[in-house]
Parts: structure tokens; sequence; C-alpha cells
């Protein structure tokens, strides 16, 4: 089981390779370095993808891979990696995540899913919908 910490340190270890490996060739963008992560320049066991706030799969997304908007502000990605051990990071995006104060979670992770859910962080929270980027890791 991948605990809290793991997590962390599996993050900081692709950020510590990204930077070694790629240097100048990572954008700014989430956009741009989903990009490279789909052109395989990131070992096999990474992928990232990009969804819009209609639950629409983007360029890039991994090949086989869906993606469906189940409610307000809630998206459900499914994969075919048919295993739990692996790790979500999500990244909302458009010109309502930079202004509406975005907050999401990961309520379900299961073999062949992910779900993300977005809520507009005033008081009270509201479900939201956004374009938003992920990378999943194995």
């Amino acid at each position: 089981m991948i605990t809290p910490d793991d997590k962390l340190e599996i993050q900081s270890l692709i950020e510590e390779q990204s930077r070694k490996e790629f240097g100048k060739r990572i954008g700014d963008t989430p956009t741009e370095a989903l990009q490279l992560v789909n052109k395989k320049y990131v070992d096999g066991k990474t992928f990232g993808g990009i969804v819009d706030a209609s639950g629409n799969p983007q360029t890039p997304f991994p090949i086989g891979w869906t993606s469906t908007k189940t409610a307000t502000g809630e998206y459900t990605v499914t994969h075919n990696l048919n295993r739990l051990t692996y790790t979500v990071v999500v990244t909302p995006s458009g010109s309502s995540a930079g202004t509406d104060n975005v907050a999401w979670t990961i309520p379900t992770q299961n073999l062949n899913t992910f779900t993300v859910s977005f809520v507009q962080s005033n008081v009270p929270a509201t479900s939201i919908n956004t374009n938003f980027n992920f990378i999943l890791v194995l």
C-alpha cells in the first residue's frame, strides 16, 4: 500500500528526474509536459491527459482511455491498467480554475477508473465544472 509519504517521495523523484532529463524541453504549462509524457519521453509507467469541462478527452490522451462527466464537477477517467497501485496528480485549468478558488479530490480509485471531483471552495462549497490535466504514475 502506498502511503502519503510514498506519494510525496514519488512526486519529488518525478520532478527531480524531469529536471535532469528534460531540461528546457519541458514547457511551463502542464499541457506541454503532458505532450512529452505521451511521446514516451518518460518511462512506460507514466501517463497523462487533458479533460475538458464537458468531460471529453483532449489531446494528448492515452490511447484506449476514456473520460466522462458524471455530475456537475465530477469526472471519471477509465483506463486499462487493471491495478490499484497507482498515483494520480490533478491540476485544474482554464478560466474557472484560475479565478474561482477551485479545490479537488480523487474520491475513488479503482482497478480501471478514477474519479475526480471539483468544488469552488467558497463558503458554502459548490461543485464546479472545469478543464483539468492529470498525470498517472504506476
